[in-house]
């Protein structure tokens, strides 16, 4: 028999000598009259309440409820009992544990909530991503803290890491950049504690990445360079890789150490056949920054021409694949060219006003940067 709801009784009672005492000083005898009485003079008894203790037998609903009252649990430790008895309910219908963790503790649930955040992203809509990011972190931390099953709570944590994941995007595009760091900086501690419970050693290359890019954002070169490399051992999702090597490419262009970018744009430019739409855009678009850093003008003007084009053809009348980011973020790459070419690639007539404009609607705050001040920066 099941005895997960047993032993969260234990913590609720002590035994001295031969005799039970429940935490509020009653003995067994003692509780049990106490609730024979608010049950209706019926239903328990010492024997009863002993079997219980002992697991072998189980409390009703209502028993549980008046065990509860009478011992004056708070909402926690009424919710935890409660959770093991509909554990034990329908573990004894012969439904599968996994189903049980789903139905008990929503998992299934907060998987959805991550996928209608990713589509809050992807439709630009950052004001909501970031408020779901927020309130689903607060619901995570609340069940981890009151829940004791390893195996639920080894799903939870693994919710929880791929939620930090997307929240340090959407906060580095949403929040303004004097305050994004600071709400990012315990991240990469978290996700290595993260990676310990899960046993999944990718949450640590997540720790590294996000170190690397703290590092980059405050102009730290050599550490993100350490972090970043370091991340390639350990991640395995293309779309982060691809990110980390974008990153390594430009930091080596910056520190002016050209001869390890061709290596890193053959490794990354092999990930593209599988790799969807905004992604592409992402790593022609970091490549042309990397060949704009480096003074490179047929390769920056090659690349960022690649981007425009996957843009106008793919992004721009669809609908999702950060649409209106897309447009705010190729204002940067031209201004950024014309800082270093003294020309433009495109014109930037209608472009620079339209980027405001979209840049103010759709709070993507890290991008509220006059021109002729765009940096390098805005390339991840």
């Amino acid at each position: 028999m099941r005895d997960s709801l047993s032993k969260a009784l234990r913590k609720h009672y002590t035994r001295q000598g031969n005799r039970l005492v429940f935490s509020n000083g009653m003995t067994l005898n003692q509780l049990a009259l106490e609730m024979w009485e608010k049950l209706g003079y019926r239903e328990i008894d010492a024997s009863v309440l002993s079997r219980v203790i002992k697991n072998q037998r189980k409390f009703t609903s209502k028993q549980i409820k008046v065990f509860a009252e009478i011992l004056k649990l708070t909402s926690n430790e009424f919710r935890r009992l409660y959770t093991e008895y509909c554990c034990e309910v329908l573990s004894k219908a012969d439904i599968k544990e996994d189903f049980i963790n789903d139905i008990i503790y929503q998992t299934d649930g907060y998987e959805q909530i991550l996928d209608k955040i990713e589509e809050a992203r992807l439709y630009d809509a950052l004001d909501l991503a970031y408020r779901w990011e927020n309130e689903t972190e607060d619901f995570l931390k609340s069940k981890i803290k009151i829940l004791k099953k390893a195996r639920v709570l080894k799903k939870l944590y693994d919710l929880w890491g791929r939620l930090l994941i997307k929240k340090v995007w959407t906060i580095l595009e949403y929040r303004h950049r004097d305050v994004a760091l600071p709400e990012i900086i315990y991240v990469p501690s978290l996700l290595e504690r993260i990676a310990k419970i899960t046993n999944n050693r990718e949450f640590i290359g997540r720790a590294e990445a996000v170190r690397g890019r703290i590092c980059f954002h405050q102009k730290l070169f050599s550490q993100a360079l350490k972090h970043d490399s370091e991340s390639l051992h350990y991640l395995r999702n293309c779309n982060e890789i691809q990110w980390v090597i974008g990153r390594l490419m430009l930091t080596y262009a910056i520190l002016n150490e050209d001869s390890k970018i061709l290596e890193l744009q053959e490794q990354i430019e092999k990930t593209l056949y599988t790799s969807q739409i905004y992604q592409k855009f992402s790593v022609y678009r970091g490549l042309s920054g990397t060949y704009i850093v480096v003074r490179n003008f047929d390769k920056a003007q090659k690349y960022l021409q690649q981007t425009w084009d996957l843009f106008d053809k793919q992004i721009k009348d669809g609908e999702g694949n950060f649409k209106n980011k897309s447009k705010i973020t190729l204002y940067h790459s031209e201004e950024l060219f014309y800082q270093h070419f003294g020309t433009y690639n495109k014109s930037l007539r209608n472009l620079e006003k339209e980027s405001k404009r979209l840049t103010e609607l759709f709070r993507y705050n890290q991008y509220l940067i006059e021109a002729g001040q765009i940096e390098y920066t805005k390339f991840l």
